[in-house]
């Protein structure tokens, strides 16, 4: 019998804003269980960063309940955010397969500490290029691309 994570990963569609607040509630879960990062932003700002974000973007959520997002801006080809619920479970790399379908090229930024996601990310085909910068949180990060072979 599949499980309702395993569901998670096939069974993806487009957000509305209804889903802001359990999107929101991943990430600030992910900023709470993650040590090398300070909130920057208030939990109830994360959740309105999303809800502004959804219509803006191609924005993709995984399961019922949502399990996992991306967030993506298709006039940059960028991954603006893409968090699980679960790690693991083969969410991520469902969300992140929707969005290669179509495109040739994909860039994203991750926090440079974030080991964990760019160990995720190079295992999907990104490599990391030689670009940083710090972020809007003030955190250093590096951009990773993915191009289609």
């Amino acid at each position: 019998m599949e499980t309702s994570l395993n569901k998670a990963s096939t069974n993806l569609r487009l957000a509305d804003v209804s889903d802001a607040a359990r999107c929101a509630w991943i990430v600030n879960n992910w900023i709470d269980k993650t040590e090398w990062l300070t909130r920057v932003h208030s939990k109830a700002s994360i959740e309105e960063m999303i809800t502004a974000g959804i219509p803006a973007r191609e924005f993709w959520v995984a399961g019922e309940p949502i399990q996992g997002y991306l967030s993506f801006n298709p006039d940059a080809s960028q991954v603006m955010g893409l968090y699980t619920a679960v790690q693991g479970q083969g969410i991520g790399k469902a969300l992140l397969d929707k969005v290669k379908q179509d495109r040739k090229w994909i860039q994203l930024w991750s926090h440079s500490a974030n080991t964990d996601a760019h160990r995720f990310y190079m295992r999907e085909g990104f490599v990391k290029t030689n670009d940083t910068r710090v972020g809007d949180d003030q955190i250093p990060e590096i951009r990773l691309e993915w191009v289609r072979k």
